[in-house]
């Protein structure tokens, strides 16, 4: 389980090496409002670390790997994360 405000990291596996790459992960809150964080790619795992406030609002969100090599684009598949609020 996964709360609002909490630090981690998130790692999508993209299925692909895709080191020299440039990596982000697309996101969209649950609220519809999206975007994207600037992320590190190691082989085939594009990642982020989530700090405080990256967060911002708790429920279901969608975020997908994209990552860019000159005009070259590899994406990554939709996953669902919940995020959920404390008591």
């Amino acid at each position: 389980m996964i709360f609002k405000g909490q630090t981690i990291t998130l790692s999508l596996d993209t299925g692909r090496d895709l080191t020299g790459w440039e990596g982000f992960i697309l996101y969209k809150k649950s609220n519809g409002i999206h975007g994207e964080w600037l992320a590190t790619i190691t082989g085939d795992t594009v990642s982020y670390d989530i700090a405080e406030g990256d967060i911002d609002i708790a429920g279901v969100w969608h975020v997908q790997a994209k990552a860019t090599l000159g005009t070259e684009r590899e994406y990554g598949k939709l996953t669902v994360v919940e995020f959920r609020t404390h008591l």
